[in-house]
């Protein structure tokens, strides 16, 4: 028998072509007992031969208005394994709050997340051209940035020297009055 009678006979036998699917009832089982005892999904699915693209993968078909079965009932256990993980960690917060909160800001940071999170634009710093303003302006714009800045020297007496220590403030240096004489 050549290698095309043997094809053409494993196509003819109506099962399907390619390597059968790892997705059975027995793997979507164990995958969803090791969620619900706290493994990430993404371990889980690792620990058990499954590729994470594959995972996703599973997950993306099952969402799908025409999925098959087994990607629909698999994402169902899934689901529900996550849910049930969550209710669990919800309930032990109350014994435990520390290390419980903890873990489900990790795993479900939509729902326990701190959300004051603080966002701060570095990339722009505002530069001001000293020879725009006048003497008087300077100084209260050194005045004002003083009271920000404890650390600020104190005020020149004359114009030029105020000039200068602000220009030094903007760009971020500290410039005593000695260093402008």
């Amino acid at each position: 028998m050549s290698a095309t009678e043997t094809t053409s006979r494993r196509r003819g036998s109506g099962r399907p072509a390619g390597r059968p699917t790892k997705l059975t009832p027995a793997l979507v089982e164990k995958m969803c007992a090791k969620i619900r005892d706290g493994v990430p999904p993404e371990a889980a699915a690792v620990s058990l031969g499954v590729a994470i693209s594959t995972l996703r993968s599973w997950q993306a078909a099952g969402r799908e208005p025409d999925a098959l079965p087994r990607h629909r009932e698999f994402l169902l256990a899934f689901d529900q394994a996550n849910a049930e993980f969550h209710a669990t960690m919800a309930q032990r917060a109350s014994l435990d709050p520390r290390h419980t909160i903890a873990v489900l800001e990790r795993r479900f940071p939509k729902d326990w997340a701190r959300q004051d999170r603080l966002q701060v634009d570095v990339s722009h710093r505002p530069m001001i051209d000293p020879s725009k303003y006048t003497v008087d302006q300077l100084q209260l714009l050194r005045e004002l940035l003083a009271i920000g800045s404890p650390d600020a020297a104190e005020l020149p007496r004359d114009g030029a020297p105020a000039a200068q220590l602000l220009a030094g403030i903007v760009e971020g240096e500290v410039v005593s009055e000695e260093d402008v004489a």
